[in-house]
Order: C-alpha cells, then sequence, then structure tokens
C-alpha cells in the first residue's frame, strides 16, 4: 500500500493484502470399524480350505482372508477377551491416524480519503471516506470419506457388523472434503465528526460524531449500520459522551460452509420414545441409527445489534492526577446465529408442538411427518447446524477510576476497575429464556480489578495486581422450572487472587535493562468448585472460567531495549 497527503491536511491511503493459512488437525489413534469387524471374525484354518488358501492348517486367521483374500490385507485375528489381549500389532492394524487440513485465504482491496473539506461555526468538519472489496476462500481435505445411499459402503465379507448403505467407517465421525468456495464483501462508509460548540459556557467542545457503512454479501445480499455519538466536554474536569450504533456480525466462512461430519445416532427418539440403536424391529425390520450431520448453513444471514452506551468522565481539579469514568452500555442482538441440534429433546419437541412451523424442523428427517408419535416415525437423519433464530440482551456498566501522585515522596499510580452486569440473556429452544448473568460458564455479576504500582527508588518498582469476582450460579436462570436437584444446587463462592511484580530498571546509553521477577497467585489461592450430581466427582463441572487452577508460580525475567 501507500499514503499521499495533498492539499490542506488531505490524505489518501490505498492498500493491497493478501493472505492465507493452513490448519492440520490429526488424530493419531481413529478406530477403523470395518478393520475392526474383519479381525474380530477369527477362524480356524481346517482341510477344506487349507489348499485354496495356502494357509497353515490350524491356524486361526481373519475370516476374511479365506473367503476374501486381498480385501483386508494385513488382518490379524483380534481376541477382545481378557486383560491386555490386544497385542501390538491388533492395536497397530485398527487404529489409524485421520487428518483434516483446512486452507483459509483472503484478498482485500481497500481505499481511504480523510481530510476537513470545509469549517462548521465551531470548527473544522472531519470526514472519512472508505471503500473496500474482499474476497474469502475457504477449502477442507479430509483423509476420511463420508458414504451415503448414492455412494454406498461396501461391507463384503464382514459378518460381525450391522451395514447399512449410508454407514460410516470410522467410529469417530467422518469428515467430508470440501472444495474451494468463497464469499466476497463490498462495502463504502463515511465518517464524520462535526464540532457544534467551542469555548462557550457549560460547552468547551461540543461533537456530533457519526458514521454509516453499505455492505454487501455475495451470501445474504445487503446491510446498512450506522453510528450517531455526542461528545460533549461541560468543562476541562467534566466530559459525558453517548453513542446510539446498529452494529452487524457476518457469518464466518466456517459457519457458512463447514463440510458434513457425519455419524450415528444411538440416543432416543424423543417424539416417537423410541431407541435408536438398533435394538427396535418394527413389522419384522430393524430400526436403523439416526444419521447425524453437523455441517455450515450458507443461508446464514448477518447477526443485528442494535448498541446504546452513555458514560462520562471527571477529572477533578482538587484532586490533580484523579481521573473517574463511568460508562452504561444496552445491547440486543436479533437474527443471533445459534448452533441447534435435531438431537436434542427441545429441538424435537419444539417442532412437534409447532405443528412443523418451527425453524428446528429442518434439522430433523422423520418418515411419515413432523408430528406424529408412531414408532415408524422416528427419525432418520438428524442436523446440526447453525441458525438465525437466537435473540441476545445484555446490559451493564463499567467503572474506571485512575490516580497518578506521590505517596510517602515517591511516585504512585493506581487502577481500579469495576464491571457489573445484570443482564445477559439469551432466547432459549421452543420460546423462554436463560439468563447467563452470575451463571459460572458465563461472566459473574459483579468483578473488578485493582492495580497499584510504587516507585520505592526511582530504578526499582513494586506493583500489586488484585483481582475479585462476585459469587456465581451452578446453573442459569431459565424461564422454564429446573429439577429440583439442579434448582437448589449451591452457589460457588466469590475469590480473590493476587499477582506481584518486582522490576529493576537501568538506564544507560547503550539502551534500557529490566530485571523482573512476578509471582502470580500470591497467596495459593484454590479456586472454588462447583458440586456435582453425586458426591463422588466434587467440582466435575469446572472452575469458574478466569479462576487459576494452576496455583502460585514464579516467572523471573530480563529484557533489554536498544
Amino acid at each position: 500500500g501507500f499514503n499521499l497527503e495533498f492539499g490542506n491536511g488531505y490524505q489518501w491511503e490505498l492498500a493491497f493484502i493478501n493472505a492465507g493459512n493452513r490448519q492440520k488437525v490429526r488424530q493419531n489413534n481413529a478406530q477403523d470399524g470395518l478393520r475392526l469387524a474383519a479381525a474380530l471374525d477369527a477362524v480356524t484354518v481346517t482341510a477344506a480350505n487349507v489348499g485354496s488358501s495356502g494357509l497353515a492348517l490350524g491356524s486361526i486367521v481373519c475370516n476374511v482372508a479365506l473367503t476374501h483374500p486381498g480385501r483386508y490385507p494385513g488382518c490379524t485375528p483380534y481376541n477382545p477377551f481378557g486383560p491386555n489381549s490386544a497385542t501390538a500389532t491388533n492395536i497397530a492394524y485398527i487404529f489409524r491416524p485421520i487428518e483434516v487440513v483446512a486452507h483459509t485465504g483472503m484478498t482485500d482491496v481497500e481505499t481511504v480519503l480523510t481530510g476537513a473539506p470545509f469549517n462548521s461555526w465551531a470548527g473544522p468538519v472531519n470526514m472519512a471516506l472508505s471503500a473496500q472489496w474482499r474476497k474469502m476462500t475457504y477449502s477442507l481435505d479430509s483423509s476420511t470419506k463420508v458414504y451415503s445411499d448414492v455412494d454406498p459402503l461396501d461391507c463384503t465379507g464382514l459378518r460381525v457388523i450391522t451395514c447399512t448403505t449410508a454407514s460410516q467407517p470410522w467410529f469417530q465421525a467422518a469428515s467430508a472434503p470440501r472444495s474451494e468456495v468463497s464469499t466476497n464483501v463490498k462495502e463504502v462508509a463515511l465518517e464524520f465528526n462535526l464540532p457544534l460548540l467551542a469555548d462557550k459556557p457549560l460547552a468547551s467542545d461540543l461533537a456530533f460524531n457519526g458514521a454509516a457503512r453499505y455492505t454487501n454479501y455475495s451470501t445474504s445480499g445487503t446491510v446498512t449500520t450506522w453510528k450517531a455519538g455526542l461528545d460533549w466536554d461541560v468543562s476541562d474536569s467534566l466530559s459525558f459522551r453517548g453513542t446510539q450504533s446498529r452494529d452487524i456480525r457476518a457469518p464466518t466462512l466456517f459457519e457458512l460452509f463447514q463440510p458434513s461430519i457425519v455419524g450415528n445416532f444411538n440416543g432416543s427418539d424423543f417424539l416417537t420414545g423410541t431407541s435408536l440403536n438398533g435394538s427396535v424391529v418394527i413389522n419384522g425390520n430393524p430400526l436403523l441409527p439416526a444419521r447425524t450431520f453437523s455441517q455450515g448453513n450458507p443461508n446464514l444471514k448477518p447477526e443485528i445489534g442494535d448498541t446504546t452506551t452513555f458514560g462520562f468522565i471527571y477529572r477533578p481539579t482538587w484532586a490533580s492526577g484523579l481521573s473517574v469514568a463511568l460508562d452504561a452500555y444496552s445491547i440486543s442482538v436479533t437474527d443471533a446465529i445459534a448452533t441447534q441440534n435435531g438431537n436434542s429433546q427441545a429441538a424435537q419437541l419444539a417442532c412437534a408442538n409447532s405443528g412443523g412451523a418451527s425453524p428446528l424442523c429442518q434439522l430433523i428427517v422423520r418418515p411419515i411427518n413432523c408430528c406424529s408419535t408412531a414408532p415408524a416415525n422416528s427419525a432418520t437423519a438428524l442436523y446440526q447446524v447453525g441458525l438465525n433464530i437466537a435473540r441476545a440482551k445484555t446490559r451493564g456498566a463499567d467503572l474506571e477510576v485512575n490516580y497518578v501522585g506521590r505517596v510517602a515522596d515517591m511516585p504512585f499510580n493506581t487502577r481500579l476497575a469495576v464491571a457489573y452486569q445484570p443482564k445477559n440473556n439469551t432466547s432459549a429452544v421452543g420460546g423462554g429464556f436463560t439468563e447467563n448473568a452470575g451463571f459460572f460458564g458465563s461472566a459473574p455479576i459483579w468483578r473488578a480489578s485493582l492495580l497499584a504500582s510504587v516507585s520505592v527508588t526511582e530504578n526499582f518498582k513494586v506493583s500489586v495486581l488484585e483481582r475479585w469476582r462476585d459469587s456465581v450460579t451452578w446453573v442459569p436462570k431459565q424461564s422454564a422450572p429446573l429439577p429440583t436437584l439442579i434448582a437448589t444446587m449451591p452457589d460457588i463462592s466469590p475469590v480473590f487472587y493476587t499477582n506481584l511484580n518486582l522490576s529493576y530498571s537501568v538506564k544507560r546509553g547503550w539502551g534500557d535493562t529490566e530485571l523482573y521477577f512476578n509471582i502470580q497467585n500470591l497467596f495459593d489461592r484454590e479456586p472454588p468448585t462447583s458440586a456435582a450430581y453425586n458426591n463422588t466427582q466434587p467440582g466435575i463441572f469446572g472452575v469458574v472460567p478466569g479462576d487459576d487452577v494452576i496455583g502460585r508460580y514464579y516467572t523471573l525475567g530480563f529484557r533489554y531495549r536498544m
């Protein structure tokens, strides 16, 4: 790219970016179901087949070596009974590595023109006009293959396996490859800052700032976003600020184009009450496990958010070095992308209760219709995809207090940050909501951190960081009643963590040198854990995100800056 300055303070920037990323995920010990079936079917070579097979009379071999020689080369009989019965040869034959390699790329061209084309009565009106075009690509290579009715799995010669045309050879879910797909985005935006008042009583500075952006996605069409804000400096000591905006989050390439990961569902159908583990027989025919498909959704639209913020900054003249900032926010998101699974009870019952009108019905394939409870109507395919069906709302406030001064004639500074988030709910499948505020899987309602640093000498500095969070609940609050066992689980207690940092720095003509010693979790505070369904596994549901699971540890470091 390059920059060009011209005229009276105008700047023009033009940039071209081309980037690529390759990510390989390898599972070294994936279980091959076909090889396992071949190895389990062990027989003894008899006089009747020794001649044609060339195998030693009385030897134990894989049956497929006699019936279909050459189909499963290297097959070694596997006796699954008893401890340590699997030999190294068995393991090497049955378990194989599988790999998935994802390729993503981006080509981006953007240009920005900034300047102040004219003045208002209170000063220059600064503006920025920008345009951008970007193309993103995604492809995936997989060492596994997904089979279907059109391209069925061939289980010839295998007797100890239930094999249909759509069975998969791997016990792990198989991932289909994806040829390269792409999206492109075109957008143009205008931003400006309009001074309204300057050097007036109760308004040393008052400015309106706004922005508008027009975006066109090749997958979902056009969307317009905007922002309107006001910055009001009442005096050098007090300032107010507020914004209202319409924001979006576009679906990622993975959310749009994730290739199918196919497996089998062996659980129960919540609508028909029928087990899908292959044990049920209807009219003499076994009910096969439903296939599961986890995949992207190319019909996803951008999420839409409406954000309101309001706050102030106070820098009192009577306390030099002190500043206080408080900002409140309210965010509402519609068309939020939520991953839904057709094998869940909530999705299946929500579809039936809606009479087939719910968007969740597209996740479930049944032979008859959406709502029949007959065993013959049990699901044959269940999908897990992202859908634009969720809503989310949150509100809260952030407080920040900074002080820079001297204590006992030593340079001292401190920073206090407090977050308050009493509302953070999302819509639930089938209606209602889930309130995540204060839930250990989300965030506490109150949390704070305090950092204090003092320079004991010109070269030696001591810093202490104190982190605190409020108590959190074991489960989120829901509009639907919870089982008594879950609803009465005790809260996870609040916790403090203390970090200490000591540093010694020396400045010389040839550079700056710093030696530092840090102790994380100074008092070795163990994280409070949640309760469990039973007393044999306390804390099974984990630790609150952000809590310290390591304990006290030390870091000694050295920095040099030229």
